[in-house]
Parts: structure tokens; sequence; C-alpha cells
């Protein structure tokens, strides 16, 4: 009988300057599984308002059978909306759910940090 892997973030926290215009997190399973294994992926907090500062519409990340990484991707990603006015740094977090033929793992909270970064030389 197969155990049932783990889904998780790759990393808790990332950050980047909000000219950077798209983050892809990375998800991980524990081990490959022979089962294909969905979860979702939702912003829960932070401080970015969403449709001002950024863009992500989350939704359901599928693993393949055999597949082990697989990005936050497909129209769910972050999408940072830049301007030019100086609002400080701005953080959003996205939570993992509703795991299907997989359990959560630790790492289920991803917090990403878009730098106001106004002064650097355009």
């Amino acid at each position: 009988m197969e155990t049932a892997p783990t889904v998780e973030f790759h990393l808790a926290t990332d950050h980047a300057s909000r000219f950077i215009t798209h983050n892809y997190p990375l998800l991980v399973l524990s081990h490959p599984s022979s089962k294909t294994i969905t979860v979702r992926c939702e912003v829960t907090g932070g401080t970015a308002k969403a449709g001002v500062v950024f863009q992500c519409p989350g939704g359901e990340v599928t693993f393949r059978p055999g597949e082990k990484y697989r990005y936050l991707g497909g129209g769910n990603e972050i999408q940072i909306i830049g301007d030019r006015k100086q609002n400080g740094d701005k953080t959003l977090e996205l939570t993992l759910s509703e795991p299907v033929n997989a359990t959560l793992g630790v790492q289920k909270s991803y917090c990403y940090t878009i730098l106001d970064d106004t002064t650097l030389p355009r």
C-alpha cells in the first residue's frame, strides 16, 4: 500500500523588487506518487491589496503521477502590479488547503514580500 506524500511550499518566504512582474512559488511533494494529487492554494493575508498591488487568483494545483515539484502558475501565479509611488514594502500570504491523495506538510504557508524600491535608478 502506497503511503500518501505530504505537499508543501518549498520556501516559507521570498521577496523581490516590485519591478519583477511575476512570482511562481514552488510546491513540493515529500515523494512522488502513482496517484494524481491536488491541493488548493489561496491568498489568506498580508498587507498588499489584491487588484491594486498584485493579482493572484489562486486555485487548484495538480501533480500528475510521478511528479514531485510543481510551480504555482498557469494563471494562478502572483502577478505584481507596478507603479512609481512610494508605498513601503507589502506582503501577501498564500496558504495550501484541501489536499487530495496527500496530506499537508509543515510548510503550508508562503509569505511573499514586494519590496518598495522606488529609489532605484530608472
